[in-house]
């Protein structure tokens, strides 16, 4: 089979030469890199001589997989499938569009952009995925758009990843967001530090995508667990309270949402209060609010909204109020569709909820 060759030389000091063998500084990325394509690589040495390294790389594509090659080719017979411009590029999805994506939304930090095209690439269609060149990028992109998930370098100008990673846990808008750090610093020490700035998960290069996507799908399938947990404890319950006991999420989360429901709570009688009011009283965009609300609790604001609502009225209709004051107070104007949305809630309407009450109380239902 024909190859491409390519060698260089460099003298190399006996002492580079041993720590380079010792700690493999590069030479194992190189060689997996190599590797990957179905190359070879060789290394013939001489002390106080210098080194040469041979690289030897197959010419076309034949030894390559299937699904492989798909990752790199436009199929002309498949063109609606793949998301590529005439350039071959991935086309971007608008950010308007990003809030009404099923697709989890992966933001990928990585200042080697062959790494960021081949992790874009290799999880599409699956994830709608959003690009960061240094860590200071990334920062901002995950302030404006708040992802589902980060995938970031460790070393990378302006801010690395270590810097990057703490700052999102240690901001409430973003401090739910999981985290996977991506680094060639593969010894213990290097892991730990990453762990103690609040990194969910940490893979050393090279890495295989197939663990990278493994570990995705782990974290995300983790807060679809915390969201029932919070559909089950906070949701079907009708009171309108946060327990840490109760509900698996952090303090920043748990802040977060107490702060929502106040609000809602203040602005309860207001038929007209709006996601674009909460907002802008927590001084986030609407996005911000979507996304982070949707992360932690699995509803959109207006679903949010209408539960606090909701569970208020069953309070009410406790303490002894009619179901039309009951509807009036907590900002209903259509009765009937107070009892459509009290039903969906509790799964009875106001009616046989009063009924109940006495069963509710003593603790019998």
């Amino acid at each position: 089979m024909p190859h491409i060759l390519s060698s260089f030389t460099a003298p190399v000091p006996a002492s580079m030469a041993i720590a380079a063998r010792a700690l493999g500084i590069g030479l194992a990325l190189t060689k997996s890199i190599v590797e990957l394509h179905k190359g070879s690589i060789e290394a013939y040495s001489m002390i106080n001589r210098g080194s040469v390294f041979v690289v030897k790389l197959p010419l076309g594509s034949s030894h390559f997989p299937p699904e492989v090659l798909k990752l790199y080719y436009r199929d002309p017979e498949d063109s609606d499938h793949y998301p590529y411009d005439q350039n071959t590029k991935l086309v971007d999805t608008p950010q308007e569009e990003l809030i009404q994506s099923d697709n989890p939304l992966v933001l990928v930090v990585e200042d080697n952009a062959d790494i960021r095209t081949y992790i874009r690439r290799s999880l599409y269609p699956d994830y709608e995925v959003i690009e960061a060149e240094n860590g200071q990028e990334g920062l901002e992109k995950t302030r404006k758009l708040i992802p589902d998930i980060i995938i970031s370098d460790v070393i990378m100008p302006e801010l690395d990843g270590f810097e990057l990673c703490r700052t999102v846990k240690q901001e409430e808008a973003t401090a739910h967001i999981p985290v996977i750090l991506l680094s060639a610093r593969s010894s213990q020490m290097y892991q730990v530090e990453g762990y103690d700035t609040g990194a969910d998960d940490y893979i050393s290069k090279p890495f295989s995508i197939d663990l990278l996507q493994a570990r995705i799908r782990n974290l995300l399938n983790n807060r679809e667990r915390i969201q029932r947990h919070f559909d089950q404890e906070f949701v079907r319950k009708h009171e309108v309270d946060i327990s840490p006991a109760e509900l698996s999420i952090n303090h920043l989360d748990k802040q977060f949402l107490e702060k929502c429901i106040a609000l809602v709570e203040k602005h309860i009688e207001d038929p007209d209060y709006s996601v674009e009011q909460m907002s802008h009283e927590l001084l986030v965009s609407r996005m911000q609010l979507y996304r982070k609300i949707k992360a932690i609790t699995g509803e959109s604001p207006n679903h949010f909204i209408r539960t606090i609502r909701v569970k208020r009225a069953a309070q009410l209709l406790e303490k002894g109020y009619s179901v039309a004051e009951t509807t009036y107070k907590v900002g209903f104007q259509d009765l009937k569709y107070f009892r459509e949305c009290f039903k969906k809630q509790f799964g009875m309407n106001p009616s046989e909820f009063v009924q109940q009450v006495p069963k509710i109380s003593s603790g019998l239902n």
